[in-house]
């Protein structure tokens, strides 16, 4: 089955060749879905949206299908999705769709290998991430197959790894997917409290409008981030390549990200979203106030 998020995506797959594609039709991938399609393949090939949100809806469905012992594949687009594409380039999607693809696993590592892992924090997290993904699978060989690939991304050892992957099942209960911390813990120690803010307002780009309601910081990533994300016209994709970062503070900002994304801060409905930003905007303005 080729997994695709809406109707117009099953359209271009369907045009190019690709008659396998299904969607989800807009919402998150469920554990009735994958038990559904189980019944009918052993392979699952993953062509979701290639932005942020979509990137982390594919990291959720191969959590839910590795579980149920489904083997998962990736395409990875140049455009946003399957009808993007097609409108762009029908000849390439006819050959990413129809070709062979990749592990979804791969995918990952191929992503990791154009990360830059020499920052502590970005490593640390990029490590947790994959050891999550890799904590799924079923195989032992596999398993070793891909400790020993990842190895040579982070550059240590795969005994060391091992070490760190065993550390990290342990907290994952049985039949029960990861369980992410608590946006209540406390994030002094990694990021600010008005950087926090400003992470949420990266993850829910439609929020924008409650901007107004952070002072704005005076000095270092604070101001700089603030005054992009309040620069940025309406119509762009909020990306750290799209914000008027200065270089200093670019890796930050993407750590930043990161750290929202490993905490599942971009899981939240637009409530709540709305809510916790509202929270987190009064607690950094008492923050600076204090300063």
């Amino acid at each position: 089955a080729l997994l695709v998020e809406g109707y117009f995506d099953v359209l271009a797959c369907h045009r190019v060749g690709a008659t396998h594609a299904v969607a989800t039709c807009g919402t998150a991938l469920t554990p009735e879905h994958v038990k559904l399609l189980k019944r009918y393949a052993e392979t699952v090939t993953l062509c979701l949206d290639s932005d942020r949100a979509g990137q982390d809806a594919m990291e959720r469905a191969f959590m839910l299908l590795g579980k149920e012992g489904v083997h998962v594949e990736a395409v990875i687009l140049p455009d946003k999705d399957p009808s993007e594409t097609l409108a762009s380039d029908p000849a390439l999607l006819t050959k990413l769709l129809t070709g062979p693809a990749a592990p979804y696993l791969d995918t990952v590592l191929d992503a990791l290998r154009k990360t830059d892992l020499t920052s502590p924090l970005t490593r640390k997290i990029a490590l947790r991430r994959l050891l999550t993904l890799l904590g799924v699978l079923s195989s032992d060989v596999e398993r070793r197959d891909y400790l020993a690939k990842a190895a040579g991304v982070f550059q240590t050892t795969e005994t060391a790894l091992q070490e760190e992957l065993t550390r990290a099942r342990q907290e994952i209960s049985s039949g029960h997917l990861p369980i992410r911390p608590s946006v209540t813990i406390d994030l002094r120690d990694l990021f600010s409290a008005v950087e926090i803010a400003l992470g949420l307002f990266l993850c829910y780009p439609p929020l924008r409008h409650l901007l107004p309601e952070l002072i704005e910081p005076e000095q270092g990533m604070g101001a700089a981030l603030f005054k992009a994300v309040r620069d940025l016209p309406p119509d762009r994709e909020v990306t750290i390549e799209n914000l008027s970062l200065p270089s200093e503070h670019k890796e930050r900002a993407a750590v930043l990200l990161l750290f929202c994304e490993q905490h599942a801060f971009h899981d939240w409905s637009e409530n709540t979203a709305a809510r916790e930003i509202r929270k987190h905007c009064k607690n950094a303005n008492k923050e600076m106030l204090h300063m």
